[in-house]
């Protein structure tokens, strides 16, 4: 029976808000202003986000949803390759 290296993944999503009432010229503008402030927020490994004019929140994450698993068949080298989707041995061939 051949032996093969698989990879088990758990993603687990993660949600959280804050509001803010950003000034700009159009919403995408708005929303690259606020993108930047997360982003440093994230860089900093912080969940306070804090705006140019002062404006500040803090994001609490929860979990949004159950975890999910999936399965990797890895190569000879260990790398990532093709998803592989279990079934019970008990099945038989396809």
């Amino acid at each position: 029976m051949p032996t093969f290296a698989l990879r088990l993944v758990e993603e687990i999503t993660e949600r959280g808000h804050g509001d803010f009432a950003v000034e700009a010229d159009t919403p995408e503008a708005a929303a690259a202003i606020l993108e930047a402030s997360y982003r440093q927020a994230r860089d900093a490994g912080s969940n306070l986000v804090v705006l140019p004019d002062g404006q500040q929140q803090f994001i609490e994450r929860e979990a949004a949803a159950a975890p999910t698993v999936s399965f990797v068949l890895l190569d000879g080298d260990g790398l990532p390759g093709a998803p592989v989707s279990p079934r019970d041995p008990d099945e038989g061939a396809p």
